[in-house]
């Protein structure tokens, strides 16, 4: 008990890195990855960040996100949520303010315009040449900037758009009307930021953008702000809930089985008492060498829980294997000459394909090593220590008694 008092003192210490950056593929000594870091330390590189539209900031108009909650569904073809264009967005009615959001958010660069203040400097130059492209007579009526009239703002921007060959828009030319719009906009943070600062930057631009759609006048007031880092900071909070999640159902379901398979509430505590001890030993371990609860390190947790129950749950179930009363300790003995030979060999093997891969160049093939050989190491300890002196001192010697009764 007080080992697992300490191991869980030291366990709680492992959790989501608030100064670490985005994870390294491979080690520092790499060439790949300090080509990388070197890309990283060049001044051009924010620019870039900037510039280039897979990771720039976007405020997005007239589309919504969709989503019916059915996680369980079975279709293979089943997405789980898509997005699509929002009805209620209405360009035409909201020129003016599509136009002074512009000025209301960062700029990405200094020199960059958002495609409503290109669209009115075009709007002027046109108007005021002698001549004026064709696309701007036939579509635009004549008009000279922002505000136009709302019959012709669709067809007009949407030649614009197409003249320009504009990312920033999408319409549907047949009914000529605009679907959608995207302003670039910057934050702090990139994708290799520290999930700390990723995560203040988004809780800045929400509250940010719910003020804003409260004021926003109806038929644009349901835009919102999105990132790769966004995305990022989502998914690495979603796995690291999962993987602590997985530590709970592993522990339920552990104890359900051997309940099942044993027959003996007291083999089910003790089998529980057991997995908790492998859990936190393992993820103490880890916290004293200076790990913390990374993207890598909570995908793997997660498949690693499931490892560290295997052999407890193999003992429980040898030592119920004997029929009618037997001394406790006899029991203990025949689960390990029994069941000790195969738990052995099973860790053997998986040490050794840890232990090769420790020689691999992939940080993450790396660290699953690392936490495979933790976590065999204390399956070991915890299913011929913890769960056979448990068993040894306080096992029942007829662990089938009561549900054999309850059946009778």
């Amino acid at each position: 008990v007080s080992t697992i008092i300490a191991c869980s003192f030291v366990s709680s210490t492992f959790k989501p890195p608030e100064k670490e950056p985005f994870p390294a593929l491979f080690p520092m000594a790499n060439p790949y990855e300090a080509h990388s870091k070197f890309v990283e330390s060049l001044i051009a590189f924010p620019l870039q960040l900037a510039t280039d539209p897979t990771w720039t900031v976007k405020a997005v108009f007239g589309v919504q996100a969709i989503d019916d909650q059915n996680l369980l569904d079975t279709d293979p073809n089943y997405i789980g949520g898509s997005i699509a264009y929002d009805d209620d967005f209405d360009a035409a009615n909201n020129q003016l303010y599509l136009l002074e959001f512009c000025d209301k958010i960062d700029k990405p660069t200094e020199d960059y315009s958002c495609v409503l203040q290109e669209f009115d400097s075009w709007l002027q130059l046109q108007s005021q040449s002698s001549s004026p492209d064709d696309q701007y007579a036939i579509n635009c009526d004549w008009e000279t900037s922002i505000p136009i009239e709302t019959d012709t703002f669709d067809q007009c921007f949407i030649a614009f758009s197409e003249l320009t060959n504009s990312s920033a828009v999408t319409f549907d030319y047949e009914a000529k009307k605009v679907k959608s719009i995207t302003i670039d906009t910057r934050v702090d943070s990139t994708l290799w930021s520290p999930t700390a600062e990723i995560d203040k930057d988004w809780r800045r631009i929400e509250d940010w953008s719910i003020a804003e759609r409260s004021r926003a006048p109806e038929g644009a007031n349901n835009f919102f702000v999105t990132s790769m880092g966004f995305w990022y900071l989502d998914t690495f909070n979603n796995i690291v809930a999962s993987a602590l999640k997985a530590s709970y159902i592993v522990v339920s379901c552990a104890a359900l089985v051997i309940l099942l398979s044993s027959r003996s509430l007291t083999l089910s505590l003790f089998s529980g008492i057991s997995i908790v001890y492998v859990l936190v030993a393992a993820t103490a371990s880890l916290a004293a060498m200076g790990w913390s609860l990374g993207f890598f390190e909570s995908c793997l947790f997660a498949i690693l829980v499931g490892l560290g129950s295997d052999f407890i749950m193999h003992f429980a179930h040898a030592y119920s294997m004997i029929p009618g009363k037997a001394n406790k300790r006899l029991r203990m003995k025949h689960a390990i000459l029994h069941m000790g030979p195969s738990v052995l060999g099973s860790a053997a093997t998986t040490l050794s394909t840890a232990f090769i891969m420790q020689f691999c160049q992939i940080a993450s093939a790396k660290r699953f090593a690392t936490m495979m050989i933790m976590t065999m190491v204390h399956s070991l300890i915890g299913s011929f220590v913890i769960f056979s002196v448990l068993c040894s001192c306080f096992g029942p010697a007829e662990p089938t008694k009561r549900f054999d009764a309850i059946k009778t």
